[in-house]
């Protein structure tokens, strides 16, 4: 394997072997497109989770939702 390397350093170049030596090894571990949407998936259910438990806190503590919501909306988020 050695020597073919320096084969195709010799025939191509150094940045354009090792730029296709490292593709070589690195798009088989990279995420596929199942995976992507798994990851979006758990966060727009960790955002949802997240919105509830902090209406519940809210609400445990006696803290008005509306005005709760306004001060969040009126401080640039969402």
């Amino acid at each position: 394997m050695q020597a073919d390397i320096v084969n195709i350093i010799a025939n191509v170049g150094f940045p354009i072997a090792i730029t296709c030596l490292l593709l070589r090894y690195i798009i088989p571990t990279m995420a596929k497109e199942g995976d992507i949407l798994e990851l979006r998936r758990s966060i727009v259910q960790l955002e949802r989770n997240i919105t509830v438990l902090t209406v519940v806190i809210a609400k445990s503590n006696k803290v008005n939702y509306d005005e709760a919501k306004l001060w969040v909306i009126s401080n640039g988020h969402s």
